[in-house]
């Protein structure tokens, strides 16, 4: 529909349409979306008679302007937005993935001295009884210590 209005536009307003639609693109808004289509609309169905016309080339030097600003920003703005989408698949965690991929070993070691897995806890059983009785044996002779040096000293 936008396109076959622009094709009916008499020569004198194109003209006069590409500032009114210079100005609308340089808006935040919808509305300088709707002026984008309108211009490509506008550029496809009279790319000549504005290429012929000098007033329209002069329409267009801040639309030019306009275009490489948006241009220059687009890549810092692909990257924030990379940053963001990406904290913001942290944070819900979407995946349902605690950050870990695989939670088993890739490789076990076994040790070739022991062939049964309870011939260690046996053996460290045993170690932990007997450091528990040597440190008794060493508490004791140390409260004994004490005691005779409390009775020598008057």
């Amino acid at each position: 529909a936008i396109a076959q209005t622009v094709q009916r536009l008499p020569v004198q307003v194109i003209g006069l349409l590409v500032k009114e639609l210079s100005v609308l693109l340089q808006g935040k808004t919808f509305t300088n979306q709707v002026a984008a289509v309108w211009l490509k609309a506008l550029l496809a169905a009279h790319a000549s008679q504005l290429l012929a016309d000098p007033t329209a080339t002069a329409a267009f030097s801040p639309l030019l302007g306009l275009v490489e600003t948006r241009v220059g920003c687009l890549a810092p703005l692909g990257r924030l937005r990379g940053r963001l989408d990406l904290m913001l698949h942290q944070v819900s965690g979407d995946d349902g993935h605690s950050g870990l991929v695989d939670t088993q070993a890739l490789v076990v070691h076994q040790d070739g001295d022991s062939t049964e897995e309870g011939s260690d806890t046996l053996g460290s059983e045993a170690e932990e009884d007997e450091s528990e009785d040597r440190w008794d044996e060493l508490s004791e002779n140390e409260v004994e210590n004490m005691e005779s040096e409390d009775i020598e000293e008057p």
